[in-house]
């Protein structure tokens, strides 16, 4: 073999081919093995990048393998609100919900005692009750208390107009009765009392009586077989014929003599004797006009109810000529605003000129304080409707 310096040396780094070494053995020997370059001492440092090769052909599409996919990424912020869009069309109307319950009725407001009694009047025209039967009064001005009624409806009627035919409510009393206690009781020393009605249902004489005064309560009235005590006027007492004509524009009925004043108690009438004097009484039939009837009635201060004091009455009614005329409801309300209207001629336009007047009787309250409105038509057939009542406590 050679020396070793006799062969060439190699220069190039990572030499192809193979070195020979001696390997000791176990035993202190030595073998004679082949080796490869790579195999000697520790790798060295990976040397410099040579120079990029030149491209080589494309080559065949080789299989695509798809890889794992990876994992979902973290949401990226939100982004900027975008403009409102058009407005778009009106969508169709919903179907109208169930109507919903009626409230309670309020409860009525209390009036102050100044309106209340109202300086010693008291008021009804009835154009606030519903049309139908009726038999509670809780309407009116005036009044504290509520009234009854008996044999009455509230009838609707045609006024005289010129072809407007204007209506009026009217409280219409068919063999019944009108009861309602006054405010202020028994406390009083004059009174003059107002109705203003037509008679209903007439074309021919007819017969029947008819109450107005005041009498005990509202129980045992001057309609009942068991009155209190009842002061006041008839109608044609005695006589009970009623006429009956045809005037120019308005039929009437009414009677000769006079209305009657009388006291009454259990099932009696006692007349005060004749009157003096002639108010008319001329009565309006025909629909579209009423008449008015104002009765006055009198007494001094008495010192108990045991004690019997003079009564003293008159009476003014509509007149023949009087009686064509078409009263308004507010007729009898500018009436009970007057001092004294059998004295002072007031009104005489719708009422007329005559004053009957009757003679003083004695009477007492011992048997039951006379302080309540009464009106008693106990005939049937023949309505009597009235358009309104009020009375005026003078004092």
């Amino acid at each position: 073999m050679a020396k070793v310096s006799a062969y060439p040396e190699v220069t190039a780094p990572n030499p192809e081919g193979w070195l020979f070494i001696a390997e000791r053995q176990p035993d202190g020997t030595y073998i004679t093995k082949k080796i490869a370059p790579d195999k000697v001492g520790a790798q060295g440092p990976i040397g410099p990048q040579g120079a990029a090769g030149a491209k080589g052909e494309k080559g065949d599409s080789g299989l695509s393998i798809q890889g794992e996919k990876g994992d979902k990424g973290d949401t990226g912020a939100t982004g900027a609100t975008g403009a409102t869009g058009a407005t778009g069309a009106a969508g169709t109307n919903g179907t109208n919900g169930t109507n919903g319950t009626n409230g309670t009725n309020g409860t009525n407001a209390t009036v102050v005692s100044e309106i209340q009694n109202y300086d010693g009047i008291v008021y009804e025209n009835f154009e606030d009750y519903s049309v139908g039967a009726i038999s509670t009064l809780d309407k009116g001005l005036g009044w504290d208390n509520n009234g009854t009624c008996s044999g009455a409806t509230i009838v609707t009627k045609t006024k005289a107009g010129n072809g407007t035919s204007p209506t009026e409510k009217r409280l219409s009393i068919d063999n019944g009765e009108y009861i309602r206690k006054l405010p202020w009781g028994d406390g009083w020393n004059r009174l003059q009392i107002f109705i203003q009605f037509r008679v209903g249902s007439v074309a021919a004489a007819f017969t029947g009586l008819g109450y107005l005064g005041i009498c005990s309560g509202q129980t045992n009235t001057a309609g009942t077989a068991n009155t209190d005590n009842f002061i006041g006027l008839v109608f044609n007492k005695g006589v009970n014929g009623w006429t009956f004509n045809n005037g120019t524009r308005v039929d009437y009925t009414g009677f000769a003599s006079g209305q009657t004043f009388i006291t009454r108690r259990v099932n009696t009438d006692t007349s005060w004797g004749g009157t003096s004097g002639s108010d008319g009484r001329k009565y309006s039939v025909t629909e579209g006009y009423t008449s008015i009837l104002m009765l006055d009635i009198q007494r001094p201060v008495f010192a108990n109810d045991a004690s019997s004091v003079n009564y003293d009455g008159s009476v003014r009614s509509t007149d023949l000529t009087h009686v064509e005329f078409s009263s308004a409801k507010t007729t009898i309300w500018s009436m009970l605003h007057n001092d004294d209207i059998v004295t002072s001629g007031a009104a005489l336009r719708t009422i007329g000129s005559g004053v009957e007047t009757g003679p003083s009787v004695a009477f007492d309250q011992s048997t039951g304080k006379l302080d309540t409105l009464n009106f008693v038509w106990p005939v049937a057939g023949k309505q009597f409707e009235i358009a309104a009542i009020g009375v005026h406590k003078l004092y």
